[in-house]
């Protein structure tokens, strides 16, 4: 089954990033830019959080999870 839900964890396209912690004080684009410099134009629209590159993380919701998984995709 193809689409179906038996499948092995590494076959899933489901993560849990739990515990996000990003540093208050930078903003989204700073927070991704900490974990390299090189991409980060890249990952804020892979991660569709470019919109929010200005934004501190006290100011998000559900995309703190994003914003974290663009940092480490950084390094």
């Amino acid at each position: 089954m193809a689409g179906g839900i038996d499948r092995k964890p590494d076959e899933r396209r489901v993560g849990l990033c739990s515990g996000v912690r990003l540093f208050p004080h930078l903003t989204v684009q700073a927070n991704v830019a900490y974990g390299g410099k090189d991409r980060v134009d890249e990952l804020l629209e892979r991660f569709r959080v470019t919109h929010l590159a200005k934004a501190r993380p006290g100011q998000l919701r559900r995309e703190r999870q994003r914003v974290a998984l663009a940092r480490a995709n950084c390094a």
